[in-house]
């Protein structure tokens, strides 16, 4: 039971082993995400906001036998609040969140897992970079630009809101 390694030297000639079972669990914390409405977050939280845009990676999530080993492009968005007025007042990474971590992070997730659902992908996203970063909210959109439905559309976008605290 292997992961797919992505190396961009060997994408169209690799003969990668495939994890064929997706993960169903983070395994990073038995924590529970408290859930909260937009306008509840934005009383409890100060509207200061890193936004990490249309990071994009190949990976092989999907229902279909297909995906697992032919993969496809998901693009994803992480937009993490908070207070970060210390930062800018300090001038100094300590007080904030380095958004490069954040990459990282959301990379090993999305190219090192396997998942059926994009839903599933995104909630482990949130729960990887919320509990290393906490206290923050986090919204995380993961899109999957060509799925395997037949009709014409730009592709489907999952959506999610968590708060770590």
């Amino acid at each position: 039971m292997g992961y797919i390694v992505l190396d961009e030297s060997n994408i169209l000639n690799a003969q990668p082993q495939i994890k064929t079972q997706p993960d169903f669990s983070c395994e990073l914390t038995e924590r529970i995400p408290q859930l909260y409405s937009s306008a509840k977050m934005e009383k409890d939280m100060p509207a200061d906001a890193i936004k990490l845009r249309n990071m994009r990676f190949y990976a092989y999530h999907g229902l279909f036998a297909e995906e697992a080993v032919l993969g496809q492009r998901f693009e994803v968005d992480v937009d993490l609040f908070g207070d970060f007025s210390q930062a800018g007042q300090s001038d100094d990474v300590r007080h904030s969140i380095n958004y490069a971590d954040v990459y990282k992070l959301v990379e090993n997730v999305v190219t090192q897992r396997r998942f059926n659902l994009v839903e599933a992908l995104a909630e482990c996203i949130a729960e990887t970079v919320g509990t290393a970063h906490a206290p923050l909210t986090i919204t995380v959109r993961v899109r999957k630009p060509h799925p395997p439905v037949p009709g014409d559309f730009d592709g489907v976008e999952i959506e999610i809101q968590r708060r770590y605290d």
